[in-house]
Formats: structure tokens, sequence, C-alpha cells
């Protein structure tokens, strides 16, 4: 049992995005960190949004959490 799921949607196409938000129940989104960059932003950008879940990751997991980080 994992207390937060950080996800890192990178390079996604926005419909896909949302549909993954849409998808979370109530209960999933109160543990979910998502840093989401669509495929039409540019590389630098794409790098920072893996960058963020990590660090949210790293907070998470410093605070005491079992963090599971998904990165796709």
């Amino acid at each position: 049992e994992v207390d937060c799921v950080v996800v890192a949607l990178v390079g996604e196409r926005g419909r896909e995005i949302s549909g993954f938000l849409e998808a979370l129940g109530r209960r999933e989104r109160a543990r979910t960190f998502v840093a989401a960059v669509p495929a039409d932003a540019a590389a630098p950008a794409r790098v920072r949004g893996c960058l963020a879940a990590f660090s949210a990751a790293e907070e998470f997991r410093s605070r005491g959490r079992h963090v599971l980080l998904l990165v796709d």
C-alpha cells in the first residue's frame, strides 16, 4: 500500500492527459500528484516535467510517506 502516487505524463496528447485525470476516482485523486507536459511542448519543458515529478516524489518520501513514482 502506498500513501501517494506521483505520475509524470510527458509527451502525451492533451486528450490522453484529460482522460487519465477523469478516470481517477475521488480517493485516487486525493493521493495523486500529476505532472503533465503535452507532446507539443518544447523538449526542455518535457524535461522539467520529469524533474517536477521526481522532486515531488522525493519531497513526499522525505516526509515519511510511501511513494509510487510512475513516468510515462
